[in-house]
């Protein structure tokens, strides 16, 4: 299985638990407005820590620019 389609099905879990929202927005916070670029990074950091995974900043850079490369491809 590619990484693309076990992010699409775990990203089609995540709305399906999310439910109906009052925004567009695909990450949000507990109050239900969009989340900050700076708000997911410190998420991104904050998880990647609990799960011990070394070169964090990196990580979010490498998640930015693929996300953006796969998001502007048509």
């Amino acid at each position: 299985m590619l990484i693309q389609a076990k992010m699409k099905n775990q990203l089609q879990k995540y709305i399906q638990i999310q439910g109906v929202m009052e925004t567009d927005a695909l990450f949000v916070t507990l109050d239900g407005e969009k989340m900050s670029k700076r708000q997911f990074q410190n998420r991104v950091t904050f998880y990647g820590k609990e799960a011990g995974i070394k070169g964090l900043d990196a990580l979010v850079i490498l998640f930015r620019h693929t996300f953006a490369k796969l998001f502007n491809t048509k």
